[in-house]
């Protein structure tokens, strides 16, 4: 068995709810081949995935701020690199105006 296969056969094994039931369509529709890895990914990422992932990240990251639950550098950056992640069309440039903006000045 090839090594994709096993991939896509590991996931599958994982898939409860609403994924087992997109993927047991996918299997019976002769429109969608998924053979390999990077198509199976593919394919649960545009079924799967919000239209706008990026713009919900954008919002996401304009109102993030060190302060609450955030309020450590190391919380702030963990949830700042998890928006950023979504994102990415944005420049450094605006990447880094948008982190300095949100840090606490000491």
């Amino acid at each position: 068995m090839p090594n994709d296969q096993r991939k896509i056969n590991y996931a599958v094994s994982y898939m409860a709810g609403e994924g087992l039931q997109w993927w047991e369509l996918i299997r019976i529709d002769p429109t969608i081949q998924i053979n390999t890895w990077e198509s199976f990914t593919e394919e649960l990422l545009n079924y799967f995935e919000p239209v706008n992932r990026e713009q919900n990240a954008r919002k996401a990251l304009s109102s993030l701020k060190q302060m609450g639950k955030f309020n450590s550098v190391h919380a702030y950056n963990k949830e700042f690199s998890k928006w950023l992640l979504q994102i990415p069309s944005m420049a450094v440039s605006e990447q880094l105006f948008h982190y300095n903006q949100r840090l606490i000045e000491t």
